[in-house]
C-alpha cells in the first residue's frame, strides 16, 4: 500500500500544475476564481496526503515525477490552450477532474488498501465531483 499511495500523490502535483495553468490562462473572473479554488483543493489534498504518508512512515514525493499517470493530460492541456474562451477552459477543467476521478477509482480497485485509506481517497473523489457540479 505504501508505494501506490506515494504514486497516487504524484497525481496531486499534476492537478496543482494543471489548475494553476488553467487559472492563469483564464481572463474570466468567476471562472478564474473557480479554477483557482480547484487548484487550492488539490493543494489541500496534497497536504492531507502528505500527513497521511507521514503517519504511515512513508517518504513523501516532492514532485510529480516522470512516470506520473496524469502527465499525458497535462501535456495535452498545455498544448491545446493559450488564452482561450471560458467554455473551453471549463471543459478542460472538467476533463482534468474526470481524469482524477478515473485514476482515483482505479487506485481503489487495483490496490489492497485499508479502510482508512479507502475512505480518504473516496472523500477526494467526492470533492472532484463537487467541483464538476460547480463548473457545469
Amino acid at each position: 500500500m505504501k508505494k501506490p499511495l506515494r504514486e497516487y500523490m504524484k497525481g496531486l502535483y499534476i492537478g496543482i500544475d494543471t489548475f494553476n495553468f488553467l487559472s492563469s490562462n483564464c481572463e474570466y473572473g468567476e471562472t478564474r476564481d473557480l479554477l483557482t479554488s480547484i487548484e487550492k483543493l488539490y493543494i489541500d489534498q496534497k497536504l492531507r496526503c502528505e500527513k497521511k504518508l507521514e503517519e504511515l512512515g512513508i517518504k513523501i514525493p516532492y514532485s510529480a515525477g516522470i512516470k506520473s499517470r496524469f502527465s499525458e493530460t497535462v501535456y495535452e492541456l498545455r498544448n491545446s490552450l493559450k488564452k482561450d474562451k471560458e467554455e473551453k477552459l471549463r471543459e478542460k477543467a472538467i476533463e482534468a477532474l474526470l481524469t482524477s476521478i478515473k485514476n482515483s477509482e482505479e487506485f481503489l480497485l487495483e490496490d489492497d488498501i485499508n479502510d482508512d485509506i479507502r475512505s480518504f481517497i473516496e472523500n477526494m473523489i467526492a470533492e472532484y465531483k463537487d467541483k464538476i457540479s460547480e463548473l457545469n
